[in-house]
């Protein structure tokens, strides 16, 4: 197909952000450990703008169409930018949520373990600790400010995806032992 020659594939870097990515409507793809985007720090997002706002439809699409996952942060699909999607369900109805520049404020000194995976690591999972609640600070994709406080489940997938936004993965949460039993699966 086009743009797949190999002067196409010279000029893609691993370490550049997906062509496109905040330009046009497309589905991403998610990058597999361990990709070095998986590792870096993030950047704040300073320009709420029209490219923002098509990154965050990237990243609902993409979650879409993985189809297994709720969570997603943007240096999953190669954008090291501080920036989280994901669903909460309410009842029956999964809710998107997007946050930009998020920050905990606080956390429960009460953990709880629960098992976790995550799409750039197919086939693993494994038993993570997590506050059972934190309050977070975070940005809208129009720029407007929010304060939250999230129990649960989803305290625990917002954990998840703001670990990916300071070069954190979950299998740094696993014990040694557990986790070499799961690295043969990569």
């Amino acid at each position: 197909g086009a743009g797949r020659g190999p002067t196409a594939l010279a000029a893609a870097s691993i370490d550049a952000p997906p062509a496109g990515y905040d330009t046009q409507r497309k589905v991403l793809e998610v990058v597999r450990y361990p990709h070095p985007a998986l590792r870096r720090k993030n950047a704040e997002v300073e320009a709420f703008d029209e490219k923002l706002h098509m990154l965050a439809v990237n990243l609902f699409d993409t979650l879409k169409a993985e189809g297994v996952g709720i969570g997603l942060a943007a240096p999953q699909v190669g954008v090291n930018l501080r920036i989280m999607a994901y669903f909460e369900m309410r009842g029956e109805k999964a809710v998107g949520k997007l946050l930009v520049n998020p920050w905990i404020t606080k956390k429960s000194p009460e953990v709880y373990s629960a098992t976790e995976e995550c799409l750039s690591f197919p086939g693993i999972k494994g038993p993570v600790d997590r506050s059972e609640w934190i309050e977070v600070e975070a940005q809208t994709v129009d720029g407007k400010k929010r304060t939250m406080r999230l129990e649960g489940d989803e305290a625990r997938l917002f954990q998840h995806e703001y670990d990916h936004l300071d070069g954190v993965v979950f299998i740094d949460h696993l014990q040694k032992e557990y986790l070499e039993g799961q690295l043969l699966k990569l």
